[in-house]
């Protein structure tokens, strides 16, 4: 192995380690801003229903009257059944 030779190949390896320094730091990065996130929007959501010190629970506008943005809401009848003749095709031809 002649000098040339040499040389390309420590520079190879340390083009390897900085490449490998980096993912190992990126990788370090995203869990610790995915955990901050975490923790974060899981206090908001806490705080959204807490316990107040005399024991009485606060209860977000949402929450209150069961027809906020929430998404679930009861339906206003009770589904009925069918005749059981119903037919589903496959659609295929």
């Amino acid at each position: 192995m002649n000098d040339t030779t040499r040389a390309r190949a420590a520079r190879r390896e340390h083009g390897r380690r900085r490449v490998f320094t980096l993912t190992t730091w990126v990788a370090a990065g995203a869990a610790a801003l995915a955990t901050t996130f975490g923790v974060v929007f899981g206090l908001s959501a806490a705080s959204a229903s807490a316990t107040t010190g005399d024991g009485t629970t606060t209860v977000s506008p949402d929450q209150s009257t069961g027809t906020g943005d929430s998404g679930l809401n009861a339906p206003q009848q009770v589904p009925q059944t069918g005749s059981g003749s119903a037919h589903t095709g496959s659609g295929g031809s």
